[in-house]
């Protein structure tokens, strides 16, 4: 058992974490900003604070290319690792495969909704956005599953410094 984590794995374990807090936060600020009562006059839209906006538009600009590019190469690569160099077991890397292909599959979702709604003019501008809620708490919650599977492949892989 190892008392430390390869560097090679606290990269992607690093990586594994970011995508999962930003994908989580781009999404559970846009559902923020779509539980803000819109005014009367409803075409003008929503009175959305300037400071909650410019965060909504950096976390979109930064969520969508990195989101759509992470999940299928950590996927791999981070299998090939553990198979690899890392040696787990594969009860790990299976659980690994399986929280991975959760992200993925999250990650297509998010991906085919969004281009649903783009191609529908103002699409639930009256009401919470409640899909963005829902994929803020998957995002989030599949991180950490990925996150654990990760760690504890890490953690319970043989020690390989100490043979002598």
């Amino acid at each position: 058992m190892r008392n430390h984590l390869d560097p090679a794995l606290r990269r992607r374990l690093a990586l594994t974490l970011a995508w999962a807090l930003l994908s989580s936060a781009a999404c559970l600020t846009t559902f923020a900003i779509s539980t803000i009562p819109i005014p009367a006059p409803w075409p003008d839209g929503r009175d959305i604070p300037f400071w909650l906006e410019c965060s909504e538009a950096l976390l979109a600009i930064a969520m969508i290319p990195a989101c759509a590019l992470i999940p299928v190469p950590l996927l791999m690569s981070v299998r090939r690792l553990l198979r690899g160099r890392i040696r787990a077991s594969r009860n790990w890397i299976v659980a690994w495969t399986i929280t991975a292909s959760a992200g993925v599959a999250i990650e297509g979702l998010f991906v085919w909704r969004l281009v649903r709604n783009l191609s529908t003019p103002f699409a639930n501008l009256p009401t919470p956005s409640w899909h963005a809620l829902y994929f803020g708490v998957g995002y989030f919650a599949v991180g950490i599953a990925m996150t654990l599977a990760l760690a504890g492949a890490g953690w319970s892989a043989p020690d390989n410094s100490k043979a002598a």
